[in-house]
């Protein structure tokens, strides 16, 4: 297991099928981490949980390190990220400077180039790395990690990642990820 770095704060957005055990792994090992998902559903299970909910997405992300994305598209995450809310906040304006985004969502190759260029744009990282496996998995911390990124930004990543995955496999830069992902699904 890789050394962690519990000085990071995290935060991590969209807590379906996969994300919710995913973060909730995430939280025995880091104490500063942040979740956020639009579905009120969600934000009662992780209040009744005991964690600090914020109100909005870009509360969630202030001051965040890293910035894990699990959603159901491409654009979506893009959304997310970059538009601001009726206060005029947005999770781009929210996090640290040089934030390390890690997007996890099954989604377009075309998008997540886009996305990574709007964020090289403003001074931050990307890594693709789309999770494998079930929701069983996810639970038990043995999800399948397929991450495509600059070596630096997988190891920092890394200590993360084996809080809820037994096999992490770094395929290359960025986009790898997501095209292996894609076609493992369609193999399947």
């Amino acid at each position: 297991m890789s050394k962690i770095n519990c000085q990071q704060k995290i935060c991590f957005i969209g807590l379906g099928t996969m994300g919710g055990y995913i973060a909730k792994n995430i939280k025995q090992q880091y104490s500063d981490i942040s979740v956020y998902d639009s579905a009120a559903s969600k934000r009662d299970e992780f209040v009744q949980l005991g964690w600090d909910f914020k109100t909005n997405v870009a509360l969630s992300a202030e001051k965040a390190d890293i910035v894990f994305t699990i959603l159901p598209t491409s654009s979506i995450v893009a959304e997310v990220i970059f538009e601001a809310d009726q206060d005029g906040n947005s999770v781009i304006n929210s996090v640290s400077k040089n934030c390390l985004f890690i997007d996890m969502t099954t989604g377009s190759i075309e998008d997540l180039f886009a996305l990574k260029d709007k964020l090289d744009k403003k001074g931050h990282r990307l890594i693709d790395a789309p999770v494998g496996r079930s929701p069983r998995e996810a639970r038990i911390g043995k999800s399948l990690i397929m991450a495509g990124g600059e070596v630096s930004d997988i190891a920092q990543a890394k200590p993360i990642f084996e809080t809820f995955a037994d096999t992490i496999i770094h395929v290359g830069k960025v986009g790898l990820g997501l095209k292996l992902k894609l076609v493992n699904n369609y193999m399947a």
